[in-house]
C-alpha cells in the first residue's frame, strides 16, 4: 500500500503540470467565458466580430444572445455549421438571426429554440437546417450537452422528460465533459503547442478578439445577424483543392459522424418530430433546409454501403415534409439542390452562392 501512495505522489506532479497548462492555456477556450460574452454583446448591438483563432463556445454565444436580446426576430435559422452561410440578406424587410452551431444534433435545435421559448419572444418562422447524422444514435456528438438544462427543459414541456434519454446521454448530461480536457494528452499536447507559438513568435500567434465593420478578413468573422464569413485560408481554396479534400473526407473512418449508421434511430426522430408538431401547433411557419455535400463526397458516400443511408435519411425528411405541410428546400445531392463543385469551401460546406440557389426555390415557393 505505501509503495501505491509514494507512486501516486510521484505522480501528483505531472498531473498538476498537465492539469494547469491545459487550464491556463486553453487553446480551444473551453474555460473561460469573455470571449463569448463578446461576439453575443456585440451581434446584439449590430457589430460583426472578428476572432483569430476560431475557437469559442458557440452554444454559449447563443444562451448569452437570445437570453439578453430584446427584439423581435422574425425568422430564425437553426442548424449546423452547414447552414452558418443563410444571412439576413436573403430575407427582404424582415429581422432575421442564424443560431447554428458546428456539428449541431436534434439536441441543439430543440435547446436553441427553448430558450426562445423561456424569453416568450416566439419567432414567426424556423428555419431547419437538417443534417444526416441528426438522426444517427452514434453520431459521436457531445457539444449539444452545454445546453443540457434548455434541452431537457423542452422535453419535460412536450412529457418525454428524462426517460427518452439514453444511458449514454445521461451520463454525458450528468458530467461536464469540459473538465475530461484538463486531464487530457492531448489537449496538453495542443496547450504545450500554444504556449510555445506564443513565445517564440508572438505576434503572429497573437489572438484576435475584436469588434469590426468588415465582412471579409483573412480571420473568420461572425456577423452580426450570426452567419459566418470564413477566413482567406479557406476562401480562397481553388476548386481543385477543394476536390481533393471532399475525397479525402470520405477515407476517414469514421465518416463525420455517421459511423455506424445502421438505422435512423427512433428515439431521435421521434424526438424530432414531437419538437416539429410542437412548432406547428404554436403556429410557427417552417423550414427545412438540406443542405448539399461536395459532388465528390456525396457520389463516394452513397457507394459506400455503410453511408448510403444518408438517401434513406433525405427520403424520411421530405416524407415527413410533405405529410405536414411543410416546405423543404435543398438536397444532401448538390445535383438536386442546384450547386456545382465550384461552389463549396469543402467537402460539407456550401458557399454563399450555393445557398443563394437553394433559397431561390423558397422565394418561388412564396
Amino acid at each position: 500500500m505505501s509503495k501505491l501512495i509514494t507512486r501516486l505522489l510521484c505522480l501528483l506532479p505531472v498531473v498538476i503540470l498537465v492539469v494547469t497548462l491545459n487550464y491556463t492555456q486553453d487553446p480551444a477556450r473551453l474555460f473561460n467565458t469573455v470571449i463569448e460574452h463578446q461576439i453575443s454583446d456585440a451581434m446584439r448591438d449590430g457589430s460583426n466580430f472578428e476572432l483569430y483563432p476560431s475557437n469559442y463556445n458557440e452554444r454559449m454565444v447563443q444562451r448569452l444572445f437570445i437570453q439578453s436580446n430584446e427584439s423581435d426576430v422574425d425568422i430564425v435559422t437553426i442548424g449546423s455549421s452547414r447552414a452558418m452561410q443563410v444571412d439576413s440578406a436573403l430575407f427582404q424587410n424582415q429581422t432575421f438571426q442564424n443560431h447554428s452551431v458546428s456539428g449541431a444534433t436534434i439536441e441543439d435545435i430543440v435547446a436553441i429554440f427553448y430558450m426562445y421559448l423561456e424569453q416568450d419572444n416566439l419567432p414567426d418562422h424556423i428555419i431547419l437546417g437538417l443534417d444526416p447524422w441528426m438522426l444517427n444514435a452514434n453520431n459521436g456528438q457531445t457539444r449539444w450537452t452545454t445546453l443540457d438544462t434548455e434541452y431537457r427543459g423542452f422535453l419535460n414541456i412536450i412529457n418525454l422528460g428524462g426517460d427518452t434519454f439514453s444511458t449514454q446521454n445521461q451520463l454525458l448530461t450528468a458530467i461536464d465533459t469540459r473538465y475530461f480536457e484538463l486531464f487530457s494528452p492531448t489537449y496538453f499536447q495542443a496547450s504545450l503547442r500554444h504556449l510555445l507559438n506564443n513565445l517564440v513568435n508572438p505576434e503572429e500567434f497573437a489572438p484576435v478578439a475584436r469588434r469590426t465593420t468588415a465582412t471579409i478578413s483573412n480571420n473568420t468573422i461572425r456577423l452580426t445577424d450570426g452567419a459566418i464569413s470564413y477566413p482567406a485560408i479557406i476562401r480562397d481554396r481553388t476548386s481543385e483543392q477543394v476536390a481533393e479534400i471532399a475525397a479525402q473526407y470520405t477515407q476517414d473512418t469514421p465518416v463525420y459522424s455517421l459511423g455506424n449508421f445502421v438505422e435512423i434511430d427512433p428515439e431521435l426522430s421521434h424526438i424530432m418530430e414531437s419538437f416539429i408538431n410542437y412548432l406547428l401547433l404554436n403556429n410557427i411557419e417552417i423550414t427545412i433546409l438540406l443542405s448539399p455535400y461536395h459532388p465528390v463526397t456525396y457520389d463516394r458516400l452513397i457507394n459506400q454501403t455503410e453511408y448510403r443511408i444518408i438517401e434513406d435519411v433525405e427520403n424520411y425528411y421530405r416524407q415527413f415534409a410533405i405529410t405536414h405541410n411543410i416546405r423543404l428546400i435543398g438536397s444532401f445531392d448538390p445535383m438536386i439542390a442546384g450547386c456545382d463543385e465550384n461552389e463549396f469551401y469543402d467537402a460539407m460546406h456550401p458557399k454563399y452562392s450555393c445557398i443563394q440557389h437553394i433559397f431561390s426555390q423558397f422565394i418561388q415557393q412564396n
